[in-house]
């Protein structure tokens, strides 16, 4: 792994900046979603910090041209490894 070029005693500052932004941003509300007209790409992993529930709404929020009931569920897909053949 490459060393940042501040050096590692610069660690500190940026945990601090990171745990910053984790509790400041963004800003967004559903209005600012619902403004967004451009098709948007939801991803989440296994082990995010946001919730499953709060996953889940944003392409309702953010799908452009469709109503929000009418939005596509968050769907789990398993892919299989390269070279399976299942």
């Amino acid at each position: 792994m490459a060393a940042s070029p501040d050096g590692t005693d610069h660690w500190p500052a940026v945990a601090t900046r990171v745990i910053d932004m984790w509790r400041t941003q963004p800003t967004l509300d559903a209005g600012n979603l619902a403004a967004v007209r451009a098709p948007t790409l939801v991803m989440a992993g296994d082990d995010d910090l946001m919730t499953l529930e709060h996953t889940a709404a944003l392409p309702r929020r953010t799908t452009p041209g469709r109503p929000p009931s009418r939005a596509r569920p968050v769907r789990r897909r398993r892919r299989s490894p390269p070279g399976s053949t299942g």
